[in-house]
């Protein structure tokens, strides 16, 4: 069974291979395979009006901004259980395109956007071992308390957010072991590493290789 069983049935399972974690984050051949399909949705989806670009700085950065554009599986026109939408279409929005929008402020503040509801993820560090996680879902200022279905909208994230709890805890749990001893970064971790870079560039440190 996967770690995210939600969210892999919200998207497609090439889509979740190529693109992991981050644009970084999936292997080589799995990105160049996933590349065409990506492509065509893309100019699918800007036809009808979303904006397309992608926006992934460097460790060297002053926030590590992201920003990318993905679809969801096909036929699915919102991250719900049955892909079906949750709520009317946000803003200016005329017809659903199957798709979301990640965007990062900084590592501590995102959004993910589909056509009808969007997410806010607030990350707060209180310590070496511990950090508040806030998550804020937001629909169009029009919609009525009638046209949203909260437990469809909430489902798929809430899940996720709550399996990503656990496996960050068992993983730190793990590098407190006194048999843990730390190695090298594997090619699918580059956004761990980017995020470490820059983290450190924060306070004028370099990372020893």
């Amino acid at each position: 069974m996967p770690s995210h069983p939600e969210f892999c049935s919200m998207h497609a399972s090439e889509s979740i291979v190529a693109v992991g974690a981050g644009p970084s984050s999936g292997p080589a051949d799995a990105i160049a395979s996933f590349a065409p399909k990506l492509a065509a949705w893309e100019e699918s989806a800007a036809a009808s009006g979303r904006p397309i670009g992608t926006i992934d700085e460097a460790p060297d950065s002053s926030h590590l901004r992201l920003l990318m554009q993905r679809m969801n599986k096909d036929g699915w026109a919102s991250e719900t259980q049955d892909g079906s939408a949750p709520a009317p279409l946000m803003g200016k929005r005329v017809k659903a395109d199957g798709g979301r929008m990640h965007l990062s402020f900084s590592p501590f503040s995102q959004i993910v956007a589909d056509d009808h509801f969007a997410i806010l993820f607030q990350f707060t560090p209180r310590g070496a071992l511990a950090t508040d996680v806030e998550m804020i879902w937001l629909v169009d200022g029009r919609a009525t308390e009638a046209e949203v279905d909260i437990e469809k909208m909430t489902w798929g994230y809430h899940a996720t957010t709550t399996q990503d709890k656990v496996i960050t805890e068992n993983n730190q749990e793990g590098i407190m072991s006194s048999r843990y001893r730390p190695g090298r970064y594997s090619d699918q971790e580059g956004s761990v590493l980017n995020f470490q870079k820059w983290y450190l560039n924060q306070f004028g440190l370099e990372r020893a290789e």
